[in-house]
């Protein structure tokens, strides 16, 4: 359940319904980050971690300022409200029948059986399945964590993986959103003033995405 002092987004715009781009690095990045939200719900998804949530707060001056709240949930939770608060959709075909699946055998049976799971799909959503588990090494940091930061085990560093790879996509769709509209505004001729009111409070968003980015890395 959000708190009505946490940071907001902008409802009711699906920053997931960015312009489709032929370039292979944009679809890369995309495709990296889809992946290792289905990695991490297929490994840590059941537990419960400790997350950081920055809630805005006015000081004695009247400005508004980033709090650093802790607070606990499970995995699967934490990524299920944060993917829903911004309604983004996975843009991969294979992830967005994965995730629906994940989500929905964790919430029917509040865990996930790896070998019950795995024999309970298509031989390809399995062959998927299994290159995800099988792509990274489970004792090897991603290297996303591994700036300036020495722990002895992964599992550590979970809640710090979850919230950089929430906040890099949630980034990386802002950005693409912002040059989208940027784009129509130069193809538009008329009054471009809700546009760009758009594209400021996309900018906003972005703020403050970078601070609490910032905090977590």
């Amino acid at each position: 359940q959000r708190t009505k002092n946490e940071i907001p987004v902008i409802s009711k715009k699906r920053i997931s319904k960015v312009e489709k781009t032929s370039k292979l690095q944009k679809i890369n990045i995309l495709f990296e980050l889809e992946r290792k939200i289905i990695e991490i719900l297929l490994l840590y998804g059941h537990k419960e971690e400790q997350f950081e949530e920055l809630v805005l707060k006015n000081d004695d001056n009247g400005n508004v300022l980033l709090e650093p709240v802790l607070v606990k949930s499970i995995v699967h939770k934490k990524i299920f409200l944060d993917l829903q608060q911004d309604e983004i959709e996975f843009t991969n075909d294979s992830f967005k029948i994965l995730y629906k699946k994940i989500i929905q055998e964790f919430q029917e049976n509040e865990k996930l059986v790896l070998d019950v799971f795995l024999n309970s799909m298509d031989i390809e959503l399995s062959n998927q399945v299994t290159s995800i588990l099988m792509s990274e090494d489970q004792y090897q940091l991603h290297d996303w964590l591994s700036k300036d930061i020495l722990v002895k085990d992964k599992n550590e560093v979970v809640g710090q993986l979850v919230t950089e790879t929430i906040l890099s996509l949630r980034t990386y769709l802002i950005n693409e959103k912002v040059k989208e509209l940027q784009t129509e505004t130069k193809k538009n001729n008329t009054d471009n003033s809700e546009i760009l009111k758009e594209i400021n409070d996309y900018y906003k968003l972005k703020s403050l995405l970078y601070e609490k980015l910032n905090r977590v890395i």
